[in-house]
């Protein structure tokens, strides 16, 4: 007997729900979908458990931790990199935030063989992701991919520097045939 094909949207960087709005909008099959949401900040939580997705009170990130996140003001996007060179973030209020490995959780959860979409909109950690999931060949799993490669200031950097810049990231992607999607275009 074969396993079924799953169908998997992954928000990640999930907001206030816009992305599970826009999948909506975008995916004419977006019923058959199973959709997850990762978000860090507790004051989107309210919001995110109001749509048809299973929410993740967690942030992800390429290894399994507890790391400061620092809320946007005005529910603009927060971040786990101090001194994020866009938007405004609170740097003196930090809260602690469980971050996941992803690479490791979609291993845990799917095959190879699911059709698997990845919106990655996480306001500069993404490198530290899209590096794990290129090295541990996760990536081979995604199927499609939307998001935003977000630059960082001089002092943008935790933890340990990612292995990618953006322009290095770029070339990977292109090198690996993976086409970054604009996800509001």
């Amino acid at each position: 007997m074969s396993k079924s094909l799953k169908k998997v949207f992954l928000d990640c960087g999930a907001h206030n729900g816009e992305s599970i709005d826009e999948f909506y909008r975008l995916f004419k099959d977006a019923d058959e979908y199973e959709i997850h949401s990762f978000e860090p900040n507790p004051d989107m939580w309210p919001l995110l458990e109001k749509k048809k997705t299973i929410l993740h009170k967690v942030g992800v990130w390429g290894d399994n931790d507890e790391i400061d996140y620092y809320k946007g003001e005005n529910s603009e996007g927060g971040t786990f990199l101090r001194n994020k060179a866009s938007g405004k973030v609170d740097y003196n209020n930090p809260i602690r935030a469980e971050v996941v490995r992803l690479s490791e959780w979609i291993k845990k959860n799917f095959d190879k063989e699911d059709y698997i979409i990845l919106k990655i909109d996480i306001e500069g950690a993404e490198y530290w992701v899209l590096d794990d999931l290129f090295d541990t060949g996760i990536m081979g799993w995604i199927n499609e991919l939307y998001g935003e490669l977000h630059g960082t200031g001089p002092n943008g950097r935790i933890l340990s520097l990612p292995k990618s810049t953006y322009d290095e990231m770029v070339k990977r992607l292109d090198k690996a045939g993976i086409e970054l999607k604009d996800w509001y275009n």
